[in-house]
């Protein structure tokens, strides 16, 4: 079961680099839209670096667990395993939570390709920049941002799921109630960072948009009236 769980846990880091990896360099100034925030400068390497090293953590738990008799295993596990008695495993609220990051960011990967070198993550009006109404932006008009932001969602999910390596420690080193406390810390914290840094951009994106292409985006929001998710927002 140990080493069954490695290649969902590099997937998990997978899906993480790919949705706060831009597609494209970094935008020229001059095509830029107002100045880069910290939602494209701090935040997503701050966020890639907590994934990639609880991932990492986990993988080479992981990993010894299958070898415990080899000499760095003993090591590895001595470190970074303080409750043994409790197992690693793919539970169902894994595998659920696997399942929905990596289809949000195929969906997320769909974009970037339809976008082609139009998606960066600054606010851009690039030289010969047009109007991209098809794939998943037929559906709403800001997909990334809703796949993104479920990938990233459901690979917390992953992590704060039974059997992960993060609750293993962590439900051996505090009370189930702190636990419990952590965890819904970690999902508030979680939408908060979601609604300040995506609603404001969703507007600027918008107001960016109809003032480049005028009739046309009226067309597409009148075609499209949702922003992130088909039939209700």
């Amino acid at each position: 079961m140990s080493l069954l769980k490695v290649p969902f846990s590099a997937l998990v880091i997978w899906a993480v680099q790919t949705t706060l990896t831009p597609p494209q360099p970094p935008a020229e100034t001059q095509e830029r839209v107002g100045a880069m925030g910290l939602e494209v400068a701090k935040i997503p390497r701050f966020i890639k670096t907590c994934f990639w090293v609880t991932g990492a953590f986990e993988i080479i738990v992981l990993i010894a667990s299958a070898y415990p008799t080899h000499f760095l295993s003993a090591y590895i596990l001595r470190n970074l395993v303080h409750f043994p008695q409790q197992e690693m495993r793919i539970s169902g609220s894994f595998l659920a939570a696997w399942a929905t990051s990596l289809s949000a960011t195929l969906i997320r990967q769909r974009c970037y390709h339809v976008l082609g070198r139009m998606f960066t993550f600054e606010l851009t009006i690039r030289k010969n920049h047009r109007l991209i109404t098809s794939g998943p932006y037929a559906y709403v008009r800001h997909p990334s941002y809703s796949s993104g932001a479920l990938a990233l969602c459901a690979a917390l999910a992953c992590h704060l799921s039974p059997g992960s390596w993060l609750m293993q420690e962590g439900s051996a080193l505090f009370s189930p109630e702190w636990v419990q406390r952590i965890v819904v810390s970690f999902w508030i914290i979680t939408g908060v960072i979601c609604y300040f840094v995506i609603a404001p951009r969703l507007k600027k994106e918008d107001d960016m948009l109809r003032k480049q292409f005028g009739d046309q985006w009226d067309q597409w929001a009148q075609k499209v009236p949702y922003k992130l998710i088909p039939w209700v927002y």
